[in-house]
């Protein structure tokens, strides 16, 4: 009963059509996250985007966050990424980030949301955006999630840029499956799609995208 739920849930943000042809995208990450007390954590990650003929590019970015209470969290974070095809400007981009999290337990499910404010910095200018993600994480084994179990996540993300360019948004809803490994380590596989440059002149760009993530934590 509960799968079916979030399958609907799933469903439901999913776009009704897709005008244009759909671009295929393969994202390997892996992340390294270090508690440096109860308080103080650093997330690093390093992430490639391939298509089918290129390697469309590659990012790294480094995340600290502060716990302020058992379910919100603050950090601030950078991203270097090197920007090829795939976006509409080439060169390196430098991205500062503000982050707060809360997390709230509903029954089984872990409930997340996360609100970020980011500065990208291009040789093109720069560009504000702000992004506001839901997720949704559940068991796939009994009523809580154990090491050697399973779990499934579920995200929306919608996010907003700011530039001299008129506004433009992208939507990104995604399903993934993940293994809790029995030294604390994940690995998660989804699938995620993406509507980009909403509420432009533009055609909607659509991107179908296979994401492979192993975390680890000390």
């Amino acid at each position: 009963m509960r799968i079916s739920c979030m399958v609907l849930f799933f469903l439901i943000a999913l776009p009704l059509s897709a005008q244009n042809d759909i671009k295929r995208i393969w994202e390997p990450s892996i992340t390294y996250t270090h508690r440096l007390n109860d308080l103080w954590s650093v997330t690093s990650q390093l992430a490639a985007f391939q298509s089918p003929d290129l390697l469309e590019r590659v990012e790294g970015s480094v995340m600290g966050l502060r716990r302020i209470s058992p379910r919100t969290s603050l950090g601030v974070g950078y991203l270097n990424r090197q920007i090829t095809p795939l976006e509409d400007d080439t060169g390196v981009e430098h991205r500062f980030i503000l982050q707060y999290g809360y997390q709230i337990p509903w029954g089984i499910h872990l409930i997340s949301h996360r609100v970020r404010a980011e500065e990208r910095i291009r040789e093109s200018g720069n560009v504000h955006r702000f992004r506001y993600r839901i997720s949704m994480r559940t068991p796939l084994q009994g009523e809580r999630l154990d090491p050697g179990e399973r779990y499934l996540l579920l995200q929306d993300e919608v996010l907003g840029s700011f530039s001299e360019n008129p506004f433009t948004a992208d939507n990104r809803i995604s399903a993934h499956l993940g293994f809790l490994l029995k030294n604390r380590q994940r690995i998660e596989i989804g699938i995620q799609h993406r509507a980009e440059r909403l509420f432009t002149d533009s055609d909607v760009v659509n991107v179908a995208l296979l994401s492979t993530v192993w975390h680890f934590t000390n």
